[in-house]
């Protein structure tokens, strides 16, 4: 039991810093190498990335709300959140509330 709450002290548990690699388990429960999904801390946040000369935002428009001016932000294999573009830093944008 120390040693969980040592390992949540120490990285997840901690202040929110941005974006994240959530792992993937298989049906037993191990972890799958390699396969994760980006996830911000706050539950309404989304990662996302901007584009070249614009930032990202959410819209609302008759569809419902959509991201605009950006992508969504994705776990590479080493399960690092990365942007499609390199170049750019992945941040946490919460959508317009309801």
């Amino acid at each position: 039991m120390r040693a969980v709450l040592l390992l949540c002290v120490a990285s997840a548990c901690s202040a929110p810093t941005g974006p994240y690699c959530a792992q993937h388990v298989d049906d037993d429960g191990g972890l799958i190498a390699g396969e994760g999904t980006a996830l911000c801390r706050e539950l309404r946040e989304q990662p996302v990335c901007d584009t070249p000369g614009e930032t990202a935002r959410f819209e609302r428009d008759g569809l419902g709300t959509r991201l605009v001016g950006g992508t969504y932000a994705l776990c590479d294999d080493a399960l690092h959140v990365v942007c499609p573009d390199r170049a750019v830093a992945p941040r946490c944008l919460a959508p317009p509330p309801d």
